[in-house]
Parts: C-alpha cells; sequence; structure tokens
C-alpha cells in the first residue's frame, strides 16, 4: 500500500519549478514575514525572493567548487599561464 501511494506522488510544483523542502521553508518563511509585519503574503512577490534566495546559494556553491578546483589545478598541475585546453578540461569537471 505504502509503495501505491508513493508511487502515485506528484512532487509539489511552482511555476513549473519543483518545490524542494529548502525552497518550500523559504516560502513558509516568507509568508510568515508577511503576515507578522501585518501584510497579507503574496505569492509571486515571496516565490521571487525565495528563487533569489536559492540562486544566492547555487551561485555561492558554484563559486566555491571552481575556487577549489582552480587551487588544485594550480598546485598539482603548475604555475600560470594554463592552456586554454587545461582550462576548458577543468570547466568540464566542474
Amino acid at each position: 500500500m505504502i509503495r501505491k501511494i508513493y508511487s502515485a506522488l506528484q512532487p509539489k510544483r511552482v511555476n513549473g519549478i519543483d518545490l524542494t523542502g529548502n525552497l518550500y521553508a523559504e516560502l513558509i518563511q516568507q509568508y510568515c514575514e508577511s503576515m507578522n509585519s501585518n501584510g497579507l503574503p503574496k505569492i509571486n512577490s515571496s516565490w521571487t525572493r525565495v528563487l533569489e534566495s536559492e540562486i544566492r546559494r547555487v551561485k555561492m556553491k558554484a563559486s566555491k567548487r571552481l575556487k577549489k578546483m582552480m587551487n588544485k589545478l594550480f598546485t598539482e598541475e603548475g604555475e600560470l599561464p594554463i592552456e586554454l585546453d587545461e582550462l576548458r578540461q577543468v570547466e568540464k569537471q566542474i
């Protein structure tokens, strides 16, 4: 029975984007902040703020990964200048 229920479940989507646990929590937080300031939650603006927050989080994660890969490349492989082909290989790994 549980398998049947889980197989029928569909992810919650907002504007065509799957709503993960983190995104859902952020959206609820935006709604609560709006209500606590004696306002009504504006769904579109709340969703926009959630997406902006997620974009910042992903950008920071990607930036850290790029920095780690570049540090590894320069400490293990040698010094600058680097050949374009080598840089493209690093880009593919990221």
